[in-house]
């Protein structure tokens, strides 16, 4: 219980580090979060904004929802990805990702990017369970 407390708020300190380095401001809760206006389900990695797909791909590659991952940090199907696409939707000026990370426990992370000066920017990030 306390290693897993002291990881989440080593996590907190990393994202909020990234967050205010990219000039984002860090949000705490999802009802913080960016909304996507208008709202539209992205339903494949590759439909995401490329400066979004690519900050996703640098953790490794990313299976579409429904598609074959590696759900434990066990390596034991073969080179699947390590990370699925869980849901994405998308507006003008702002992205919510979620994505499952096999290594990472039973939740997943949602993700926000917005675009800043025409250009899509990692905004926050938020483990859910």
């Amino acid at each position: 219980m306390t290693m897993r407390l002291t990881m989440k708020k080593i996590s907190a300190c990393i994202i909020a580090s990234v967050a205010l380095s990219t000039g984002a401001a860090a949000h705490a809760d999802s009802d913080q979060s960016c909304k996507p206006t208008p709202p539209t389900a992205v339903a494949t990695v590759k439909a995401l904004p490329p400066a979004v797909r690519q900050f996703l791909l640098e953790e490794g590659p990313i299976a579409d929802p429904g598609g074959k991952f590696q759900p434990s940090g066990i390596i034991d199907n073969g080179p699947v990805p390590r990370q699925r696409l869980m849901s994405a939707v998308a507006g003008t000026d702002c992205v919510n990702v979620m994505v499952k990370r096999g290594d990472r426990g039973d939740g997943v992370w949602k993700l926000n990017f917005q675009r800043v000066d025409r250009q899509w920017v990692f905004a926050s990030q938020q483990w859910q369970h």
